[in-house]
């Protein structure tokens, strides 16, 4: 993982972190990782892909529209703390 992509997986952990349990549309999650982080949607794509392969975010389908929701697991906790 370079250090741009380490940057912008931080800013998405943490935005997930804020979020206090909470679960986030990639939409929703994008902007607050951005105020973090600024980043391109390729970017934040590229480093919520290496979160999910990671298992450190879990992603589940939405009930409704399209799109996943996504919130922070213990082993993201723990990612977050050591980058």
């Amino acid at each position: 993982m370079t250090t741009r992509e380490q940057q912008c997986v931080k800013a998405i952990l943490q935005a997930l972190h804020e979020a206090d349990g909470g679960q986030r549309a990639a939409i929703t999650l994008h902007t607050e990782a951005n105020l973090i982080c600024p980043q391109t949607r390729t970017e934040f794509d590229r480093a919520l892909a290496l979160a999910d392969g990671r298992r450190w975010v879990t992603g589940v389908k939405a009930r409704h529209g399209s799109g996943f929701l996504y919130n922070l697991n213990d082993a993201g906790e723990a990612a977050l703390l050591e980058l």
